[in-house]
């Protein structure tokens, strides 16, 4: 029993040495193929891809146990650093390189300028980056809230007061008017159909749903206008009483709303 035991495992043990010489004639060939295919890309600038097929090579070679694989490495980093954003992709597979390459180093004068070459090339990406950006703090200091007395109000790129909100009601009121616009054009087609529909003066029972739409879209179309009207006119009440006003006194605010019954606006601020 023992012996068929013994028997057993010694044949299982000579099929796998068997098979390894297959395996790894296939995963030769599958490098060769990425390699080529690497080269194909690398030729006509697609630089992304080949160094994509260059590390498929490299798993490749490390299956069929090529001590040489880590050059593919370089090629892969040497290719990314050509690619914009992915400077750092190309300093890790070149450190990679340099790291798995060590034990090459003295067995050809080719591999001992690949790596001075690696070299050079990681400290100008290195050089490119740059150093990191300070982090950001966490919470603001006390002194981060002082302020002195009569100092001037925030101020925009260009050294003058804030404009950004004056501008910006500005542009809601023009945008309200431009709706207005679209609704008085929708009432007046609407009611060239009204229009066509009736006969001396006289309309259809079939024609009252037509004239309730003419009369909400004339109805919305007056409450937009009058709503972009006062946005506007607040706008530039806003502006004027913003460059007049001193420093040292708050902005003014302003709010506006329509309804049913009309729209209204608020103001406050010192005049």
């Amino acid at each position: 029993m023992l012996r068929t035991a013994l028997l057993q495992s010694t044949t299982s043990c000579l099929l796998l040495v068997a098979a390894w010489p297959a395996v790894a004639q296939d995963a030769r060939e599958r490098a060769r193929r990425a390699v080529v295919e690497a080269e194909a890309h690398a030729d006509h600038g697609r630089h992304a891809l080949a160094a994509q097929r260059y590390l498929e090579a490299y798993d490749f070679m490390r299956e069929a146990g090529m001590p040489r694989a880590p050059l593919v490495l370089w090629n892969a980093g040497e290719l990314l650093s050509h690619v914009p954003g992915r400077e750092q992709d190309a300093v890790d597979l070149i450190r990679r390189f340099l790291s798995e390459s060590s034990t090459l180093a003295d067995e050809a004068a080719q591999v001992r300028d690949t790596r001075s070459s690696a070299m050079s090339l990681l400290d100008e990406l290195e050089a490119r980056a740059g150093p990191p950006p300070p982090a950001s703090p966490t919470a603001e200091t006390p002194a981060a809230h002082l302020s002195t007395p009569g100092a001037p109000p925030p101020a925009t790129a260009a050294g003058g007061p804030a404009w950004t909100p004056p501008f910006a009601l500005l542009g809601v009121g023009l945008a309200l008017g431009a709706a207005a616009a679209g609704l008085g054009i929708a009432v007046t087609l609407r009611d060239d159909e009204l229009s066509a529909m009736c006969t001396d003066g006289r309309c259809p029972s079939s024609a009252q749903a037509l004239a309730d739409e003419v009369g909400h879209l004339a109805l919305g179309a007056d409450l937009v206008l009058a709503a972009g009207g006062l946005v506007t006119a607040a706008a530039v009440v806003w502006a004027i009483v913003a460059a007049s006003q001193p420093p040292s006194e708050a902005r003014p605010t302003v709010s506006a709303g329509c309804g049913v019954s009309g729209c209204t606006i608020d103001l406050r601020g010192r005049f």
